[in-house]
């Protein structure tokens, strides 16, 4: 009998790993306008924390924020939404209780960015791993331009006589975006995929971090700046 539920429990979690796609990864909300967003997250009872510009939109609203890019003519408007989505299929889930945190910027009520990111424990590293190749190859197939790999740092170790601490990588990027673009081309419009991996720390008393670890985390940051006035000079 605890055969048969381990196969049924096993055959379950490959059917939802076998529905996530690089478009249900960022919950196809890239693209999308506010009203289609509200709608979608007000109806979905897998999503909790919701604030909106930084604060439950229950409890207070605030303003959008001006987008303030040198480049942009006229008046255009940023909105910051973030919410927790619980068991993203997309994902390795340790528990019932376990979720994937969402943040999407949106410019005069577009959603063009949407970052995603799941945090596991030191034990769950393996985890992270299977899921980040898994993932990293799926989103290869829309985002197949690889533009390099970069070391992220932070700062630790400050004191008061030393203020500066001491740099320490603690994750990389890797960037992909869905074309390649001419050595010639100066403005465009981006449509890209960063994968990060991090290890997290907390703050040190004096500023930056301190030691040791606390958690890793796998980040996906999907951008599309089509049909929005942005471009690559600031977004």
């Amino acid at each position: 009998m605890k055969k048969i539920l381990l196969i049924i429990i096993l055959n379950f979690f490959f059917i939802l790993k076998s529905q996530c796609s690089v478009n249900s990864l960022p919950l196809n909300l890239l693209g999308k306008e506010y009203y289609e967003v509200t709608n979608i997250l007000y109806s979905d009872i897998n999503i909790s924390d919701l604030k909106i510009n930084f604060f439950n939109p229950a409890e207070k609203k605030v303003a959008d924020y001006d987008a303030n890019f040198k480049y942009l003519d006229g008046k255009h408007y940023i909105k910051y939404i973030q919410f927790n989505y619980s068991l993203q299929k997309c994902f390795t889930n340790s528990n019932q209780n376990d979720y994937v945190e969402y943040s999407l910027k949106l410019i005069d009520d577009k959603v063009y960015k949407v970052s995603i990111s799941k945090t596991y424990s030191f034990a769950e590293k393996n985890s992270l791993q299977k899921d980040s190749e898994r993932l990293k190859k799926m989103v290869k197939e829309k985002y197949p331009i690889f533009n390099g790999k970069d070391g992220i740092s932070y700062r630790f170790n400050i004191t008061k006589d030393n203020p500066e601490g001491e740099s320490i990588q603690t994750g990389t990027s890797e960037k992909f975006s869905a074309t390649k673009l001419s050595p010639t081309t100066k403005i465009w419009k981006v449509n890209s995929c960063n994968i990060i991996t991090e290890t997290q720390y907390s703050f040190g008393q004096l500023g930056g971090y301190s030691l040791p670890a606390k958690s890793l985390t796998l980040q996906f940051e999907f951008t599309n700046l089509q049909n929005t006035a942005l471009d690559n000079r600031g977004y």
